[in-house]
């Protein structure tokens, strides 16, 4: 369903754990990043096809198991990582063909999107996305 959702660290008890996202039985959770308002996430499909939601805005929920909203038009979400302009975003696919990529090369975009093309997969599918950090 390619949702998301923001909350606090805080809000997460230290002992016990909480909901973190309302899924239906049929899906997974795929990712859980860590981000502060000037990164992005980088959401990718099993077709191939990513977008950076920007996270100033992305609204913060004021719990954490609420549901999420719908961040990708995509049958399967294979990953999301945060990201920021100067970083390198990988893609692989299940062929293992490997792309590299600047995230700045994405638009970023807000609502729900199809996102655009980082990969052609031809009757292949996206199985693996990373991020390589570049040092402040």
């Amino acid at each position: 369903q390619a949702q998301g959702i923001r909350f606090r660290e805080t809000q997460v008890p230290a002992r016990g754990g909480c909901l973190g996202l309302r899924v239906s039985p049929d899906d997974t959770v795929v990712a859980v990043s860590s981000v502060i308002n000037s990164s992005g996430v980088f959401v990718v499909g099993h077709d191939g096809k990513g977008t950076i939601r920007q996270m100033s805005g992305f609204r913060l929920n004021k719990a954490p198991g609420a549901g999420g909203k719908t961040i990708l038009k995509t049958e399967q979400l294979i990953g999301a990582v945060t990201v920021r302009e100067a970083d390198d975003i990988f893609i692989i696919s299940q062929s293992g063909k490997l792309i590299r990529f600047q995230a700045d090369e994405v638009p970023p975009k807000t609502g729900v999107v199809q996102g655009v093309n980082c990969m052609g997969v031809r009757g292949d599918l996206i199985t693996a996305v990373a991020v390589a950090f570049l040092e402040d």
